[in-house]
């Protein structure tokens, strides 16, 4: 599995929380707007530190995994910032037109809420990300250990999202042609993407 550098996303790739940063300071502005306390620095209410640390998106899926799915692949990593970070696996070559060999692309992307209003609701913000993760249709429960977790399906492939303490997470996986996204096998592959990613985060 070959390594690059995350500046050239693959055609059609999109960070996972590319609009996440938008969508939770909106909801911070207009949660201290409600507060209706005076002007300036009152609308900035204090934060505390949460202690949570953002996890390397591209440790949160096994070597094997990954080759199951795509085959060989190249990896590119890329830090947005203290919060968010996205890992790209895309096989190598044309996809194979064989529906018995793995291809495509997976895409992981990783939230952590850093900070919280001192004395708010805990976990607002990760869970405000788990939300915002999903696409928009009904995202099926998936029974485990996590805070929350779900997955949906689309034509192409399978989408994940996953909720730990202050941390969401959430997987993409397309292809053309994949054993894996048989429609008798996207639940078990969206399974066993997210139970990965749980059992990294527990760790």
């Amino acid at each position: 599995m070959a390594e690059q550098s995350g500046g050239g996303r693959a055609r059609g790739a999109r960070s996972p929380f590319s609009a996440l940063a938008g969508v939770i300071v909106t909801f911070a502005v207009l949660a201290a707007g409600c507060s209706g306390e005076g002007d300036g620095d009152s609308h900035s209410p204090p934060m505390a530190d949460t202690g949570a640390e953002l996890p390397d998106a591209c440790r949160l899926l096994d070597g094997d995994l990954v080759d199951r799915l795509v085959g060989p692949s190249t990896m590119a990593r890329e830090k947005n910032d203290e919060e968010h970070a996205d890992c790209r696996w895309e096989s190598k070559g044309d996809p194979s037109p064989d529906a018995g060999t793995p291809s495509g692309l997976l895409q992981v992307g990783a939230y952590t809420q850093s900070k919280q209003v001192q004395g708010g609701q805990k976990y607002n913000d990760a869970r405000i990300a788990y939300k915002a993760a999903q696409l928009q249709r009904p995202c099926t429960p998936l029974r485990m250990s996590a805070d929350e977790a779900c997955w949906q399906r689309d034509d192409s492939g399978v989408h994940v999202a996953v909720r730990k303490g202050y941390t969401t997470v959430t997987v993409r996986y397309t292809a053309a042609h994949s054993p894996a996204l048989d429609e008798s096998k996207k639940e078990k592959t969206a399974a066993a993407l997210a139970t990965e990613v749980l059992d990294h985060l527990s760790t």
